[in-house]
């Protein structure tokens, strides 16, 4: 049986909002992070940061994983050859800490991975660590062609569940979800 669960789907469905759902109603110590896009940071550009699912911080320079064109898209670093090589480095850093600090929780948070983490060696190798962990992960895979995020859905010990318009609000689905997580809601 799956000891991690992760929520994917297209864009804008509600993965995050029915993870988070589920979040308020748990009942125990979490870990790992959460993924924040925002045009508040910069006012004339989005920005993408990485957040502690414990310490709610706001978006700042010190969480900021990579900025997004003016129109608002977010190129991966490996398909846009004008970014530098400053977005792995982020990751690597503000992701393995996040994950270091979650080992001892009994729920790890990660939300969202997706394509830009690609070039992140040490991130992803945390990722798959943590995977490998005993610690129960709930997350949230964009909906991607990515290595990495096959990598992830292919783990024996990992569930991916696929939300759409239709279930996200499905009791039924809620269910299952809950039913992988350490403790009862």
């Amino acid at each position: 049986m799956a000891r991690h669960i992760f929520l994917t789907g297209q864009k804008q469905v509600g993965k995050s909002t029915l993870l988070k759902k589920v979040l308020k109603q748990f009942h125990g110590e979490v870990g790992g992070f959460f993924t924040l896009r925002t045009d508040s940071f910069l006012k004339t550009a989005y920005s993408v940061h990485l957040l502690s699912a414990e310490a709610g911080a706001e978006p700042d320079d010190t969480n900021l994983l990579f900025l997004c064109r003016p129109q608002g898209q977010c190129a991966s670093s490996s398909s846009d050859p004008s970014r530098n090589d400053e977005t792995p480095r982020r990751f690597d850093r503000l992701g393995c800490n996040v994950l270091s600090a979650a080992s001892s929780k009994d729920l790890i948070v990660m939300d969202e991975l997706g394509p830009h983490e690609g070039s992140a060696s040490l991130f992803r190798q945390a990722v798959l660590d943590t995977l490998n962990g005993t610690v129960p992960v709930f997350g949230v895979l964009q909906a991607a062609d990515s290595d990495f995020l096959e990598e992830i859905a292919s783990h024996p010990e990992v569930l991916v569940l696929q939300v759409t318009e239709e279930n996200r609000d499905d009791p039924e689905l809620l269910g299952k979800i809950c039913s992988f997580l350490p403790r009862r809601l």
